[in-house]
């Protein structure tokens, strides 16, 4: 069951994935809700 987690996680991080020039990267706000946050503002708390 955990490896069903694991692949449908890395599946919806790599659904957010952008490319230009062959370089893949992810916008920090594309990704807020994978990883459980609701706000950009408490995203930015958790590294101060």
């Amino acid at each position: 069951m955990q490896s069903d987690i694991i692949i449908q996680l890395h599946k919806n991080f790599e659904d957010y994935a952008r490319q230009i020039d062959g370089e893949e990267f992810w916008f920090a706000r594309d990704l807020l809700g994978l990883l459980g946050y609701a706000k950009w503002g408490k995203l930015c708390q958790g590294y101060r």
